[in-house]
């Protein structure tokens, strides 16, 4: 359908008379709407409220079609386009004093009801936007604070959960001073200077500093989309560190991999040998079920991405998971710790590092093991490996996101490959 003229009564005046308004689009999710009666012309307007995903509809006034627009109750067109831009059909909202907390608020509660991750989201903004930002009104951010904060973000070191910052961004200091109960050294951490990080160290927090300002501008955008915010060109124009994303993603050989697993404590071990014979997340091996072993596969009820999926187990796999399984009802989970209780949200975090220093593996995080499975099975090693297709639906990954990960793998074997297998035609001449 062709867009209505509406900016002038005589184009106003060749259109026909009905109930539904004629519009046309201001902005995105902003229509101003013509409704023409047989008394006269109503500007209307309509915005679209993502949170409860429906159109919010306004009067404007009357259109200037039989008599002088006053700008107050009759409008011009140019009038009535200037009125829809600032108005906010939900409820009465004073642009000026809303601020880039109310922003993370309002973003939340929609996030909450139509995204998943919220609780590490609103951890996001309770940590790293709301201490530096929150007070800032929206409609007065300029870039360069923006820019500002997001670089204080990339050099600043992470921080465990009591507030003090980790290694290796941290030294590791003998204070000098010992525990009463067992008589153990007591070791304090001091933040590692900028200047003294590796690059690998560099670009994870450029990393993180990037998606952090993904759910800054969501919610900045969340707020420009409901009329909080008359432009958004200030945090548009902030720009994401570039090529930081796309690391060469680390992995075990196989015989590291066995060091790992002689190394982890009882209590660990199956929870690493559970991620090497699946490649599952960390998070899906803390829910997995006796009865979610059938026919020798897992099934994957709830992923990172929504989409169940079952992963094929290798002869190992299955004796493995068997002996899991045996004497377990079928709601009981799996993998438990040896007390009986779950593994719940970093449990594995000290246990894997404590296994890589006793295998004399570099420190990796349990993530590796899910990379470790994926780059074993795509490896060649003079047979042929599994289709990358195949091990993207393995792992719950997208196509695009494995080849982003694990490229430089089939890179790599590419190049064996063509120097074994292509003749050399003669030599050089």
């Amino acid at each position: 359908m062709a867009t209505p003229k509406l900016d002038s009564r005589t184009a106003r005046a060749k259109l026909k008379q009905k109930r539904e308004p004629y519009w046309i689009k201001i902005d995105r999710g902003l229509q101003l709407g013509y409704r023409r009666g047989a008394n006269g012309g109503t500007w209307v307007a309509r915005r679209w409220n993502s949170a409860t995903e429906k159109y919010e509809y306004s009067r404007l006034g009357l259109a200037d079609d039989d008599q002088k627009a006053d700008g107050k109750t009759v409008l011009d067109y140019t009038q009535a386009r200037k009125r829809a831009d600032n108005e906010d059909p939900s409820h009465d909202i004073d642009k000026s004093a809303y601020t880039v907390a109310n922003a993370a608020e309002d973003y939340l509660r929609w996030y909450k009801l139509n995204r998943k991750a919220h609780e590490r989201t609103e951890q996001t903004c309770n940590a790293h936007i709301l201490p530096k930002l929150g007070s800032l009104k929206v409609g007065q951010l300029k870039t360069r604070q923006i820019n500002k904060w997001l670089h204080e973000l990339a050099e600043a070191p992470p921080k465990a959960s009591g507030g003090k910052p980790k290694p290796p961004y941290a030294k590791k200091i003998n204070t000098g001073k010992r525990t009463k109960s067992n008589y153990n050294p007591i070791y304090k951490y001091e933040p590692l200077p900028y200047s003294d990080w590796t690059e690998e160290m560099r670009r994870k927090r450029k990393s993180t500093a990037n998606r952090i300002l993904t759910v800054l501008k969501a919610a900045l955008n969340h707020a420009w989309k409901n009329g909080h915010a008359t432009h958004r060109e200030e945090w548009q124009k902030v720009e994401p560190f570039k090529e930081v994303d796309a690391p060469k993603v680390a992995y075990l050989t196989e015989k590291q991999a066995g060091k790992l697993l002689k190394a982890a404590s009882d209590d660990f071990r199956p929870m690493a040998k559970a991620a090497l014979l699946t490649g599952c997340r960390y998070g899906e091996l803390t829910r997995l079920k006796a009865s979610d072993l059938m026919d020798g596969q897992l099934f994957i009820e709830k992923t990172k991405s929504g989409k169940p999926r079952h992963v094929p187990l290798s002869h190992g796999g299955i004796v493995f998971f068997k002996a899991l399984a045996e004497d377990r009802q079928p709601n009981d989970l799996m993998l438990t710790h040896l007390d009986g209780s779950s593994w719940d949200r970093s449990h594995q975090t000290r246990p894997m590092r404590q296994a890589c220093e006793k295998a004399g593996i570099d420190p990796v995080g349990f993530h590796v093991l899910r990379h470790t499975y994926a780059t074993l099975l795509l490896r060649t090693d003079g047979s042929q490996g599994v289709s990358i297709r195949y091990v993207a639906a393995l792992i719950g990954d997208s196509v695009a996101t494995c080849e982003k990960h694990y490229g430089h793998v089939i890179q790599d074997d590419l190049q064996k490959e063509v120097a074994r297998k292509l003749p050399s035609f003669g030599g050089a001449s």
